[in-house]
């Protein structure tokens, strides 16, 4: 019978899982909590710059298309 089989490595691997979920929840309890500050400046800041971007886009689309229409431009 060899040392190591299924049985053995399906023992030491649930073992290992318990193992870690138990160590993680001492090492939490050992921590203080610190509530870290909001900060969604970088949020706001994106959706603004998305905002811009999408009305730069469509206005150049809209010149675009204005200009090509008054030069009498079918598009064929």
């Amino acid at each position: 019978m060899p040392v190591l089989n299924r049985r053995n490595a399906m023992i030491g691997w649930a073992a290992w899982k318990v193992g870690k979920k138990v160590l993680k929840r001492k090492a939490k309890e050992v921590v203080p909590v610190v509530e870290p500050e909001p900060r969604h400046t970088g949020r706001n800041l994106a959706a603004v710059l998305g905002v811009a971007a999408a009305t730069a886009a469509a206005i150049t689309f809209w010149k675009k298309t204005r200009n090509n229409d008054e030069a009498g431009f079918s598009g064929d």
